[in-house]
């Protein structure tokens, strides 16, 4: 997929990479290889991120909020099996959980669901989340943006728990 973008792709838009800025400079490196076989100018892909973002006034507030029920079933549903065994993990739907694209949740019962959302370990949430306080958010852009970012799509999650998160993200984000 890296290698079509860089052939054909005007933009490349992942969503957060497992392990970060790392390995979005790796993926967008594999882009601007392909794009210079093609002999296409790199400055013609715009690399860009879709980001999950937790943000909160305080350190402590942010951890609370990524143990949430809300916060874990947007991972556990948005990450894909492959991606919790990277991590060293097993994902509760199985070996074969794509992710998003293979949700149907009339196929998921209330406890199964909920019996899946308690198995979300921390070190999954982290890893598909930037989070924290707008100044810890704001760093981990930046490295994002070392490693190669140039646009930035952001879902405030928090925001879908209570009303204050979303006042909060409102009155943050554009801070940052």
């Amino acid at each position: 997929m890296l290698a079509l973008t860089g052939h054909y792709g005007d933009g490349w838009i992942p969503i957060q990479p497992l392990h970060g800025p790392a390995d979005y400079e790796l993926g967008w490196r594999t882009v601007r290889t392909a794009a210079e076989a093609a002999n296409r100018p790199v400055e013609s892909i715009t690399p860009s991120l879709f980001a999950s973002v937790v943000l909160a006034p305080t350190a402590a507030k942010a951890e609370r909020l990524l143990r949430s029920t809300l916060v874990r079933y947007w991972v556990l549903m948005g990450t894909s099996a492959s991606q919790w065994g990277e991590l060293g993990s097993d994902h509760p739907f199985g070996p074969n959980f794509g992710g998003y694209g293979q949700v149907l949740p009339e196929a998921f019962d209330r406890r199964e669901l909920d019996a899946a959302i308690a198995r979300v370990p921390p070190e999954v949430v982290r890893s598909r989340l930037v989070s924290g306080t707008p100044r810890q958010v704001e760093a981990t852009i930046r490295d994002y943006a070392d490693a190669g970012l140039r646009h930035i799509v952001v879902a405030p999650v928090a925001a879908l728990i209570r009303r204050r998160h979303q006042t909060y993200a409102l009155w943050a984000l554009p801070r940052l």
